[in-house]
């Protein structure tokens, strides 16, 4: 009887130290990866919902943030370090680094140091929150990151669905138009179309446009109908005519490879 009693103890004693460890997991946190938005802001007047739209893209290589303001997108690498979990406790209290807590795959605290003196939302010398939510996109960021974080495929029914890259800009198709294809580009600039968007970005920086198609022969940005050439199956030229009645073409070439254009832009802040 005794022996059996202390068996069931140890059971007990082992359920509540499982237990416990369980609930050391569960606090710690998990580090943030994925794109989550900003939902909620707590400064100077409280917890608000969040005053601007904005959007975290975390990696295990680098975090960087776009800033939205209508059709227009703006990304950056604001913050110097990889999100990951830090808790929410400062090591000391002249510690000011900023901190990730209450993070997992669905959402995440950002705490930091604010110094703006005259903010209305930011305070002077004290913490600031910003809390964040996977999953959560408005109606224009939707098609935006859609578009940059998958790889869009080529349509049969349509030749020009898919990612292009710019290779450049010039002011007549001639023979030094179609020597440039297979040149590297001249800066990273792509331009996705999908069937009801066409995504332009350079750098980081984007615009989303509605989008219609006239077979093979043009393209219609926002009711702007641009005129194409079709240099080979995977170049174009696209028309561009300005107020003063002159023409200049983009060179733009197929990007065949299975790399989302957000990959590429990712690539790109962290060779800085």
């Amino acid at each position: 009887m005794r022996k059996r009693i202390i068996i069931l103890g140890l059971i007990v004693v082992a359920f509540i130290v499982t237990k416990h460890h369980g609930k050391e997991n569960e606090q710690k946190g998990e580090d943030p990866r994925g794109i989550y938005k900003m939902t909620a802001l707590v400064g100077k007047q409280g917890e608000v919902a969040a005053p601007y739209e904005q959007y975290k893209i975390c990696t295990d290589s680098v975090t960087l943030h776009c800033a939205v303001n209508g059709r227009e997108f703006y990304i950056s690498r604001n913050d110097e370090t990889v999100f990951n979990y830090t808790g929410d406790t400062p090591k000391s209290p002249t510690d000011k680094r900023s901190l990730i807590y209450d993070s997992n795959h669905e959402h995440f605290t950002l705490k930091w140091w604010s110094r703006y003196s005259n903010h209305i939302h930011f305070p002077n010398n004290d913490w600031c929150l910003e809390k964040y939510q996977s999953g959560v996109y408005s109606e224009n960021a939707r098609p935006f990151f859609d578009a940059l974080t998958n790889v869009i495929k080529a349509d049969d029914t349509n030749p020009f669905i898919g990612t292009w890259q710019m290779i450049r800009q010039v002011d007549n198709l001639d023979e030094h138009a179609t020597s440039t294809i297979g040149d590297e580009p001249w800066h990273p600039s792509f331009v996705i179309f999908t069937p009801k968007h066409i995504i332009m970005t350079s750098r980081g920086n984007g615009i989303l446009l509605d989008a219609l198609y006239s077979e093979r022969n043009a393209v219609i940005y926002n009711t702007i109908i641009r005129q194409v050439t079709w240099l080979t199956d995977d170049c174009i030229a696209i028309a561009y005519n300005s107020k003063e009645g002159t023409t200049h073409y983009e060179i733009l070439q197929r990007v065949n490879d299975e790399v989302p254009v957000l990959q590429k832009i990712a690539g790109l802040f962290m060779k800085f």
